[in-house]
Order: C-alpha cells, then sequence, then structure tokens
C-alpha cells in the first residue's frame, strides 16, 4: 500500500514540476508583452514630442541619453521579440544616435528647418509607423497566444487543482494509513512485549527442564550403575554357577580317571606281580643267594644309598640311533620307555627285561624326529616331525593313527594334556597350537613371538609349560579357546634360549635348562621368580636339545654334561650330590629322565647310546 502511494505522489510532484515550468515560461512571455508595450508608448510619446516642439525643445542632452540606454537597455532585455522588431531596433538606434549627433552641435535647428534640411525624414517617420503597426499586429496575436496561453493556464490550473485535491487525498489516505502502521506498530510493540515475557517463562521453564533432566539423568545413572552392580553379581552368579559345574565335570572325569588308574594299576600291579615270580624263579634256577627279607639297620642304610644314587647303569644299548638322542620318554607307570634321535626312528623297550619292544618310522629317512610323548591313560604316542607335522602312533600295533599338519616350521616339541582329547605342539614359527585327537582339527593357534623349545603339562591342571628362545618361560591356558596371552610370564630367566621345561611331582616347582649350558634354574610357580639356581664347575651343556629331570620324590636335580657324565644337585641346597659316570656314554649326555614308579634313571648320549640306571 505505502508502495502505491509514494508512486502516485511521485507522479504528482511530475505534474506539478511540469505545471510549473509551464508558467514560468507564461511569465516569460507576459513580460514580453508588457515590455514591448511599455516600448511602444515611450516610442509615441517621443514621436509626439518629436514632431510638436522639435527635437531641440523636448531632448535634453542628458535625459535624452539616459532614454537612449533605457531604449538599449529594453531592446536588450527583449531576446524573445521577433527578427523584424530586431530591425527595427537598430534603426532606432541608428537614428538616435543620429539625432544625438545633431543635438550635440552647438548651433540646434528647430524641427521645420531639420526637416527642411532632412527631406527624408517624413519617409522613415512613415516607415516607422509602418513598422508601429506591424508591431501593433505582433503584439496583438502575442495577446492572443497569450490569452490561448492563459485559457491553457487556467485548465492547466483547474487540473493541477484537482490533482491537489487528489494529492491531498492520498496524503489524508496516507496519514490515515501512517496512523494505522503507528496503531499496528504499537499492537506489535505490545505483541513483542508479551512474546518477550513469555520467551522469560519459557526459558524459566526450560530451565526448570534442564533441572529435571539433569536429575533424571542422576537417576538414570544410579540406575546404571544400579544395574551394572546387578549384572555383575547376576555374571558372577552365572561364572560361579559355571564354575560349579566344571568343577562338578572334572570330579566326575577325575573320578573316571581314578577308576581308570586303579584298574591299570590292578593290571599293572598283577603284571609286576607275574614278572617278580619270573624273575624269583629265574633267580632260584641260576642258584644265586636271595638276601633276606628284614636286613639289618647298616644294610637298609646301605640300600637306600644305592637306590638314591646308583653307581652304574643296569643295561646299556648301544647305538640305538645313529645320530645322538634328542628325547627320552616313558609312559605312565613305567612299563614302556621310547627314544628318538637324528634319524627317522622311534624306538621302544621294556625297561625290565630290556629288550627293545619295537619301533616307529617316519615316512621318509630325511624326516626326523625331534620330541616325543606318552598318552597317560592309552596306547598311543605322539611325535614331533622336521616336516612340519605332528603325528599320533598306536605303540602296541606300530601303526600310525593320524597326522596333524598347520605349522609353517619344524615342530621341536609335542605334548598331551590332563584333558584326554586335547594335545599341543610348538614350532619353529613361533606358534603354540592346542589340537581335537579324535577329530584331528585345531583348536586355537597362539603366536608366541619366539621359537617354542621346550614343553611340559599338569597332571590334574588344564594348562601346560613352555620353554622359548627368548629365555622366557610361560603358563598357558588350554581350555579357554579365546584367551590367546599367557597366564604366567617369566622373562629372563636365561639369556640364551630355553631348552628343558619340567615340573615337579608337587606341582610347584618348573626346572629349566639352557642353551648357554652352565646353570640350572628353578621357578616358584606361587612367587612367579627363579628361586634356585644350580652350577658347578663339571657342569656345562649348551647342546640345542639339552635335557633335565627331577629325582627321586623331588629331592635332586639330574642333567647331563658335556663331559660324558651326569651330575645330581641336592634340590634343598644346591651342592652337588653326585656325579655318573659310564664308558659306555661317548659325548655329550643330551638326555636324561627319571621315572618315579620303577626307579629307573634314563640317560642318551650324542652317540646314540642309551644307559638304564637304577
Amino acid at each position: 500500500m505505502s508502495t502505491t502511494i509514494k508512486k502516485k505522489v511521485f507522479n504528482q510532484n511530475q505534474i506539478l514540476n511540469q505545471l510549473r515550468s509551464f508558467s514560468g515560461k507564461v511569465k516569460e512571455i507576459d513580460e514580453v508583452i508588457t515590455l514591448y508595450e511599455q516600448g511602444m508608448t515611450y516610442f509615441n510619446n517621443q514621436s509626439k514630442k518629436f514632431f510638436q516642439f522639435g527635437a531641440n525643445e523636448i531632448i535634453q542632452r542628458d535625459d535624452y541619453r539616459l532614454e537612449l540606454d533605457s531604449n538599449e537597455n529594453y531592446f536588450n532585455k527583449s531576446p524573445s521579440m521577433s527578427q523584424d522588431m530586431y530591425d527595427t531596433q537598430n534603426q532606432l538606434q541608428e537614428r538616435s544616435k543620429s539625432l544625438s549627433q545633431n543635438y550635440q552641435k552647438k548651433d540646434s535647428t528647430p524641427p521645420q528647418q531639420y526637416q527642411q534640411q532632412n527631406p527624408g525624414s517624413q519617409n522613415t517617420i512613415f516607415q516607422l509607423k509602418q513598422k508601429v503597426k506591424q508591431l501593433e499586429q505582433q503584439g496583438n496575436q502575442l495577446r492572443e497566444q497569450n490569452e490561448c496561453l492563459s485559457a491553457d493556464l487556467k485548465v492547466k490550473s483547474h487540473d493541477l487543482e484537482e490533482l491537489k485535491n487528489q494529492l491531498d487525498i492520498l496524503v489524508e489516505q496516507n496519514s490515515k494509513q501512517k496512523q494505522n502502521i503507528y496503531e499496528k506498530d504499537d499492537l506489535i510493540a505490545k505483541q513483542a512485549a508479551e512474546i518477550k515475557k513469555l520467551n522469560e517463562i519459557e526459558i524459566k521453564h526450560v530451565e526448570a527442564i534442564q533441572t529435571i533432566k539433569d536429575q533424571l539423568e542422576k537417576k538414570i545413572e544410579q540406575i546404571t550403575i544400579v544395574e551394572a552392580d546387578r549384572n555383575q553379581l547376576l555374571e558372577r552368579y552365572l561364572l560361579e554357577k559355571t564354575q560349579f559345574a566344571e568343577k562338578m565335570n572334572q570330579l566326575n572325569t577325575l573320578q573316571e580317571e581314578l577308576n581308570y588308574k586303579m584298574s591299570k594299576l590292578s593290571e599293572d600291579e598283577e603284571y609286576l606281580i607275574k614278572r617278580k615270580l619270573n624273575f624269583q624263579t629265574e633267580i632260584q634256577k641260576s642258584g644265586i643267594k636271595m638276601p633276606t627279607l628284614a636286613p639289618t639297620i647298616d644294610e637298609s642304610k646301605i640300600n637306600l644309598q644305592q637306590s638314591e644314587v646308583p653307581s652304574k647303569p643296569t643295561k646299556v644299548l648301544l647305538k640305538q640311533h645313529k645320530n645322538e638322542i634328542y628325547c627320552i620318554g616313558q609312559s605312565l607307570n613305567g612299563s614302556l620307555i621310547a627314544s628318538c634321535g637324528g634319524d627317522n626312528f622311534i624306538k621302544l623297550y621294556d625297561p625290565l627285561s630290556m629288550n627293545q619292544q619295537g619301533q616307529l618310522q617316519s615316512p621318509r629317512d630325511d624326516i626326523l624326529f625331534l620330541h616325543l610323548n606318552f598318552a597317560p591313560f592309552s596306547e598311543l604316542i605322539l611325535a614331533g616331525l622336521t616336516d612340519k607335522t605332528m603325528q599320533l602312533f598306536n605303540y602296541s600295533t606300530s601303526k600310525l593313527k593320524s597326522t596333524f599338519q598347520g605349522h609353517n616350521e619344524r615342530v621341536n616339541v609335542v605334548s598331551f594334556t590332563s584333558e584326554k582329547e586335547k594335545v599341543v605342539s610348538g614350532s619353529t614359527d613361533r606358534s603354540l597350537k592346542i589340537w581335537d585327537v579324535n577329530k584331528v582339527s585345531q583348536i586355537k593357534s597362539i603366536l608366541c613371538g619366539s621359537i617354542m623349545r621346550a614343553i611340559d603339562y599338569f597332571q590334574s591342571e588344564p594348562h601346560i609349560v613352555s620353554g622359548h628362545n627368548d629365555g622366557s618361560i610361560r603358563l598357558y591356558s588350554i581350555r579357554d579357546s579365546n584367551n590367546t596371552k599367557p597366564v604366567y610370564n617369566v622373562q629372563g630367566v636365561f639369556e640364551n634360549g630355553v631348552t628343558c621345561v619340567k615340573i615337579s611331582n608337587c606341582q610347584n616347582y618348573i626346572l629349566a635348562s639352557s642353551a648357554e649350558g652352565f646353570t640350572l634354574k628353578v621357578v616358584d610357580l606361587r612367587k612367579n621368580q627363579v628361586v634356585k639356581t644350580f652350577e658347578n664347575q663339571q657342569y656345562f651343556n649348551n647342546h640345542e636339545f639339552n635335557k633335565c629331570c627331577f629325582g627321586p620324590d623331588d629331592k635332586y636335580i639330574i642333567a647331563g654334561s658335556s663331559d660324558s657324565s651326569i651330575i645330581m644337585f641336592n634340590f634343598k641346597d644346591g651342592t652337588k650330590k653326585s656325579v655318573l659316570k659310564n664308558q659306555n656314554h661317548q659325548g655329550v649326555i643330551v638326555a636324561v629322565d627319571y621315572h618315579n614308579v620303577s626307579g629307573n634313571l634314563y640317560s642318551g648320549d650324542s652317540r646314540g647310546n642309551l644307559l638304564i640306571w637304577n
């Protein structure tokens, strides 16, 4: 609305400006006509005076000059006159000059004389009259034009008055609109004030809502904490319930194993009784005198010393392997032993009869057996080979049962575990793998970061102990399939690689040997640190397959040396107990192993010789 009013006002202003310009031109024409009438009146008066009284009486010198100047000014003020009026003006000026010159003469002449002297003046006056008539005609025309222009001006003035009235109406409307706008502005200001109050109220409400929200968040946090505690309690309950179920399963498993062991012990007892009877029969036939059943005190001490510390081997098996013997293993009841070395054979022996019971062979001559382990409750033996595989044999039939593939380098160590269906292997590829025996499939692979060189397992716990090339000893769980981190990691046991780990009968200690060759160390699993170090000037063995073991009832530490001797240390004080040496041993004593049931000590050297001590 305001834009339309502005356009109308602008158009009205343009019309007013045009009218003002037109009225200015009309005023200029009126001034020209007025000046023309004044000039003609003056000219008529002067002509009458000139002809009546003469030039000398009418015109005074100074006044006449002034009149001439006024005439000249008059004609100079008439830029809108026609060309005829300009010509007349020039003639009048020339005539005035001529009259002025005659007037300035000292002896002026009267009009009659002047006319006689100037006979053409009558013609000139006639011409002037003609010119005056023409000028009167032109003046009449100009008056007519002026009247026309005046009529037009009146029309224009009337139109202008109407436009002015319209403009007044528009101005009045504009004023009303302005008043409406002011009223609306007041209304808007009131509404803005109300909105401001509403905003303030809203801000207060928002603050109140925020306060309530903060309180709710605190309540939610408290509820979350309570819920988390509840979930933790529930998880703990479920975990304890699961652990209880696992313990019950373990108890059931242990009960089954106990029943199985009892049956095996009964079988072994019957077997030993038969062997004892046969042995007594052979003794009686040979005529050898048997010792009394109740020896004297001195004799019992001598026999005890002899049983704890053997002085000579009871059996010598020469050149059982082409090269060194890497590993010696025994069945759980001690009724069978096995050895593997620098060839492709595993050889089995009966420790009572001292006779070989059979052998197991690898696929090719260049595939060597590096390690072996007997199953605790079955007629199975597990072996690691240089062709990156692990093989499972039935030693009663000497047949291969399964082959496990998955390592990228040679398999250095293998072991059964406390769980019948699981076996473990360690390789030069720095991995430890857990396998399912029945499915012949991998359960879990653990990247150790260091070459695995030694292994042993707990009889009653789902854990294994491993020795690594970085000098560390680690404890891994075989039950948790998702956890690949060690339960314990004792680092820096040796500066060089660990070659052997053995768990004590009480399962609190781990005995370890190293390729550095000067010391043997014992780690206490309860303290998770090295607690004993054994060394002697007679002991040195840096062979990469160097093995050691615990002696009777964990009282002694037994290890082979590079001078073909066997060193026995007292576990309690670390002193050297005795040195066993025999001429049939040659080179380095690489592997030793002791069996608590049979009481036999087995040793193998780097020339393939195997000796049995009792």
